[in-house]
């Protein structure tokens, strides 16, 4: 996983998603979907927002109480247009903020205020 994400990182994007799927298929799991996550910021960037959605998809099934992978989940729906996904993702994100334990708050904070902040936006 880590050298598909060092591919992903310099430009080499096609060897780099064939690393991370093989790493994905042996264990799909792997690191509570934190390769999901950085794949998706990858397609985002690349301006990929189907395949960002697909894998942020793909992330919340195995964590679907990640602040970060739900705020960037709405992000990317915002971009399609798709407002009601996007305001429904982020208020799940600020519903999982408030019935986290509190060391999980702590880590999550920075991505419950952007949460917010979005789905403020947004109305």
């Amino acid at each position: 996983a880590d050298f598909g994400l060092a591919s992903l990182r310099s430009g080499r994007v096609a060897d780099g998603e064939r690393h991370l799927e093989q790493a994905l298929t042996l264990d799909p799991k792997l690191r509570y979907g934190d390769p999901l996550l950085r794949w998706a910021d990858a397609a985002f960037r690349s301006g990929d927002q189907a395949k960002a959605i697909r894998l942020l998809e793909r992330h919340r099934e195995l964590h679907s109480s990640s602040i970060e992978g739900l705020y960037k989940l709405g992000r990317a729906y915002l971009s399609t247009g798709d407002r009601a996904k996007a305001r429904a993702v982020l208020d799940a994100a600020l519903d999982a903020y408030r019935t986290s334990p509190r060391f999980k708050r702590r880590s999550e904070r920075g991505w419950w205020l952007a949460s917010g902040l979005l789905r403020w936006r947004i109305g």
